[in-house]
């Protein structure tokens, strides 16, 4: 369905009806319900106006799911899904499930627009500073390859940079290349030393993670547990 975020999906009324009829009459399939994406919600830097366009989307697809039912479709699962308005939809009663895929780690783009902070973001990625030129600038080993080219999802950079500094957050992660990350240093600021080992909370943890053939888990400071990344580079 096409709540709002006008992507994909069908529009709610009759567009909704004749989808779900074709799909019901064809050969092999059964009918299972509605599935929309709030996505427009990114576009709210406002928590309220936030919550309030992830509300409305959740119920225009209850509505839909309603409307199905009325006319012989009924919807087992009515399905929503997006970080930022995860905790609106889980309140619209007839919700059946939810799908934030970023919610599992979250990111600086959560942090930008107050969602989460960083104590919540879970994904971080570990880089060594490989170059210090000059008192303004630092280069390190991670690029494009490792923290993505990404800077906000649907195209919105709701984060300054290409990623946080934990505990240097004055230090901005100006741009990138394959290989390395350019460090912009305000003299009066931070600093860092080649060697050093720094911290990213990197813009958005999705394409970052897709990237990793494996994730270290780590628990007050020591290593517990490798996860390979199954799906990773599954993209076809």
């Amino acid at each position: 369905m096409n709540t709002g975020l006008n992507r994909v999906g069908v529009a709610p009324g009759a567009e909704a009806l004749a989808l779900a009829r074709k799909v019901a009459d064809a050969p092999g399939l059964r009918f299972g319900g509605v599935c929309a994406h709030e996505g427009m919600t990114y576009a709210y830097p406002d928590a309220g106006e936030r919550a309030a366009a992830g509300r409305a989307a959740s119920e225009r697809l209850v509505a839909v799911a309603r409307e199905l039912a009325a006319a012989g479709l009924p919807c087992e699962r009515v399905s929503s899904g997006s970080t930022p308005g995860a905790s609106a939809s889980a309140a619209v009663e007839g919700v059946t499930e939810l799908r934030p895929g970023n919610y599992v780690f979250y990111d600086a783009m959560q942090i930008g627009l107050g969602v989460a902070t960083p104590e919540r973001c879970a994904l971080r990625v570990l880089v060594t500073v490989v170059s210090h030129a000059a008192r303004d600038r630092a280069v390190i080993d991670a690029g494009s390859k490792t923290l993505t080219s990404d800077k906000g999802a649907h195209g919105m950079a709701s984060s300054g940079g290409y990623g946080i500094v934990v505990g240097k957050e004055d230090v901005q992660i100006e741009r990138l290349s394959e290989e390395h990350g350019w460090l912009r240093l305000d003299p009066r600021g931070s600093d860092v030393a080649i060697g050093e080992a720094l911290t990213i909370i990197p813009v958005h943890s999705c394409p970052v993670a897709n990237l990793a053939p494996e994730l270290v888990m780590v628990r007050d400071g020591g290593i517990v547990d490798r996860w390979p990344v199954a799906a990773q580079g599954r993209v076809q």
